[in-house]
């Protein structure tokens, strides 16, 4: 019997990544290229909060910077072949509840709402890896 093919296995971004691309942050490209060469096949993906976070700042026209930031980041996120993923409908609700767990132990701090919803977003993906950037 002939084995399976395995997936691609999934690396997901951090909005802070793919706006760190947008700044040309060069531990970012370096940790890219450096994913790139060491997991075969990976395929970048982009959580659904993530895109959410993303279009909300390319949205503000309130701050042409922030603006063009963001429209920047999504067009090196094509170049680099970041996949926009969604969820089921009850994995929403799933990842909201995890992200909620996450700051009740303390895992996260209290106002990161966001970044429990990437992390359990990334775990309901099934993603091999989740890759972020903070200061």
């Amino acid at each position: 019997m002939e084995a399976k093919p395995s997936r691609r296995p999934l690396v997901a971004l951090d909005s802070n990544v793919i706006l760190d691309l947008a700044d040309e942050i060069e531990d970012v490209t370096d940790a890219l290229l450096l994913i790139r060469g060491r997991l075969a096949r990976a395929q970048f993906v982009m959580p659904p909060t993530v895109g959410h976070e993303l279009a909300a700042d390319a949205r503000q026209v309130e701050n042409p910077d922030d603006q063009q930031r963001a429209l920047t980041a999504f067009r090196l996120a094509r170049q680099w072949d970041v996949r926009p993923t969604d969820l089921l409908a009850v994995s929403h609700g799933i990842a909201e509840r995890i992200g909620r767990r996450l700051r009740e132990i303390g895992l996260l701090p209290e106002e990161e709402v966001n970044d429990g919803l990437i992390v359990a977003e990334t775990a309901l993906l099934s993603a091999t890896l989740l890759l972020t950037s903070d200061e």
